[in-house]
């Protein structure tokens, strides 16, 4: 009796298709693997980059980099603000929003974040000075 050839196959979720993980699929006598639901009998190339998944074309035979970025904090660059995040998988983070954080500032210092569209990145910049109080009052009319 020979020994029956294993390979790597890829289990998917059925509602988005994305990459679950890998699974051995055995070779049946004959030579065919029974494949269960949900599983295709290849797998990505390779590690996904951050903030991506693999996800199984329509087709099934091929695995497609999609952005992915549900569940990660939002931050809205003009307001310096956490938003709720609606994204789906695939949507890239709309323009006035970031993933970064802004680094934080220690308190009592005169400062506050801004964000640089060019560099993608947050500033700390120094706010202007407050106005001195008035110690004394102007003389009205004087004689």
């Amino acid at each position: 009796m020979s020994e029956r050839k294993v390979i790597e196959g890829g289990m998917y979720d059925p509602a988005t298709r994305e990459w679950l993980g890998a699974v051995r699929l055995k070779a049946e006598p004959d030579g065919r693997y029974a494949l269960p639901d949900n599983v295709v009998a290849h797998t990505p190339p390779g590690s996904a980059p951050t903030h991506h998944v693999y996800v199984l074309n329509a087709a099934g035979d091929a695995w497609e980099l999609h952005a992915d970025y549900r569940r990660i904090l939002l931050w809205d660059t003009a307001m310096v603000m956490p938003v709720p995040n609606r994204l789906a998988l695939g949507d890239d983070v709309p323009a006035g929003f970031t993933i970064l954080p802004p680094p934080p500032i220690p308190p009592g210092e005169r400062k506050r974040h801004v964000w640089s569209g060019a560099r993608q990145a947050w500033d700390v910049e120094d706010l202007p000075p407050l106005p001195m109080p008035a110690t004394e009052m102007p003389p009205e009319d004087q004689p």
